[in-house]
């Protein structure tokens, strides 16, 4: 009986991860676009800028949403935060450079760009869900 209301929580908790994902995704491309067509980010430079920036603000939107409502986890303190987000931000970019990395591979194999993409996000996703609940958000046992 256990096992079956554990695999109900994962399942609960990948819906809830997969909810929150689709909300980062669109907070980057929202502050993306806000950047280049409003605030006039028009030139390569300072459209790479807004690039970065805007994949700084969805790793942000990223972190809050998942530790509230993917494993609704609670933090002890500030330091317990900051902390957090220190990791949060390694384990992204982990998956971040294997994206790289794979992307270069399978590129240089012949793979058509849009299903490397999928590949990659893919992989990215699972990697992300696993850092975060092993590392970020790992409930203490006491």
């Amino acid at each position: 009986m256990k096992s079956i209301y554990n695999s109900n929580r994962l399942l609960a908790k990948i819906i809830r991860y997969g909810f929150s994902g689709f909300i980062v995704a669109t907070s980057q491309f929202l502050s993306m676009y806000l950047f280049v067509e409003y605030l006039k980010f028009s030139t390569i430079l300072l459209e790479n800028t807004a690039n970065v920036i805007s994949i700084e603000i969805s790793i942000l939107v990223a972190f809050y949403l998942h530790s509230r409502i993917s494993w609704k986890h609670t933090f002890e303190n500030s330091s317990s935060v900051l902390k957090g987000l220190i990791i949060f931000h390694g384990v992204t970019g982990i998956s971040f450079l294997i994206r790289i990395i794979l992307f270069a591979v399978l590129s240089k194999s012949g793979m058509d760009y849009r299903l490397n993409t999928l590949i990659g996000i893919f992989i990215a996703v699972c990697i992300n869900f696993i850092g975060y609940d092993r590392l970020v958000f790992r409930k203490k046992h006491i």
